[in-house]
């Protein structure tokens, strides 16, 4: 079955993910790491993309970002995901694909962003990598708890400011519930919010986002 067409709303948040290819490691090293977050933040400036959030699992990735226009999703992750599949294709002499397919996103109604940023740097605590959000080297979390500057993050002040205590925030048990309309909205490209947020956002792209039942109508008696 073809995936639906990917909203994209400028000035919006969105949550972003993307896997290895059949659940594959992606990342083999530090360096390996390191070379992605340059690509990703080099092809963000260049395309218009700002970032809330990142975290950087072994075999999957996560952002909650903003596009400046439509196509800046495409063009900055495309762009930073086929360089990166190419390095890693040629230090490892193979070929094929390293992603698979093209990335996932839904965009999110503000009153769900803090929620989705949570969600994205607690994915360490939740494979059990560490016990705090902010141990974990590669995401966010850290420059958001000790306020630091980040290599991705551009709106981490606003952020923590809403929040007060960040470490605390990011400690609480995880909302099973959300985490699962996370990562089902991700998969299907509905957005994330309430009915009127969807009603917003239909009219602002043209589209309608009602979900339909699949097979043929019911006749009339």
């Amino acid at each position: 079955m073809a995936r639906p067409p990917r909203l994209v709303v400028p000035g919006y948040p969105h949550h972003i993910t993307q896997r290895g290819n059949y659940g594959q490691d992606v990342f083999f090293c530090d360096a390996d790491r390191e070379r992605y977050l340059s690509w990703v933040s080099h092809y963000a400036r260049r395309y218009g993309v700002s970032f809330w959030a990142w975290c950087l699992m072994k075999n999957h990735v996560h952002f909650v970002a903003v596009p400046d226009k439509e196509t800046a999703f495409s063009r900055t992750f495309n762009q930073a995901h086929m360089r990166y599949a190419q390095t890693m294709n040629r230090a490892q002499e193979r070929t094929g694909h390293l992603w698979q397919g093209r990335f996932y996103s839904c965009v999110l109604e503000n009153a769900h962003l803090l929620a989705a940023v949570r969600y994205v740097e607690r994915n360490p605590v939740r494979a059990g990598l560490v016990v705090q959000a902010e141990d974990y080297r590669w995401s966010s979390a850290r420059a958001h708890v000790y306020r630091l500057r980040d290599r991705l993050v551009s709106g981490d002040g606003l952020l923590v400011e809403e929040v007060g205590d960040w470490s605390s925030y990011l400690a609480g048990d995880d909302a099973v519930e959300q985490m699962e309309a996370f990562r089902r909205h991700a998969l299907s490209g509905r957005p994330v919010g309430s009915d009127a947020f969807r009603t917003h956002i239909e009219k602002l792209l043209g589209i309608d986002l009602t979900i339909r039942r699949v097979g043929r109508p019911r006749k009339e008696n």
